[in-house]
């Protein structure tokens, strides 16, 4: 049974997060430092996908205002089409609309076909394009999606 978290503050959570962030992402995975400075700032919080006792997905975002960021979205490999993901985006989207955010944005490697699928059913739509902004030349699609009824 899976079960979703949300943290404020991601302190002692941060190892976690790190290894399955590097598993999700292997390579292009952010380093240990960078991630564990993005999960404490304030402002920045956390969804945890839990099954047992381990991760099996995360979202990292930012709220300000009435505006939020998908920071980044990771689910273990092994358990990747699952819903995971699904459920945590659909939850995260679910409490930023009670929070009274207005618009969520986020950036996605062109050639991420399954987070571009996820992004397109929850109704992102593009809205710019970041040429050769991720390690090995890949661009970065800027989306957006208006919570707005």
């Amino acid at each position: 049974m899976n079960s979703i978290q949300f943290f404020d503050n991601a302190h002692g959570l941060e190892s976690c997060l790190i290894a399955l962030h590097k598993e999700a992402f292997g390579s292009l995975s952010w380093s240990a430092q960078d991630l564990c400075e993005l999960v404490n700032r304030p402002h920045y919080h956390v969804a945890v996908c839990s099954c047992e006792n381990f991760f099996s997905g995360f979202i990292l975002y930012s709220r300000l205002f009435d505006e939020a960021e998908i920071i980044t979205l990771a689910v273990k490999p092994t358990l990747q089409r699952r819903k995971i993901g699904t459920n945590l985006m659909k939850r995260v989207l679910e409490k930023l609309s009670k929070q009274e955010v207005q618009s969520v944005f986020l950036e996605v490697a062109e050639n991420n076909l399954a987070a571009l699928g996820l992004y397109h059913y929850f109704g992102f739509v593009e809205i710019n394009k970041r040429t050769n902004y991720y390690k090995g030349n890949l661009s970065a699609l800027c989306m957006k999606k208006s919570l707005l009824i």
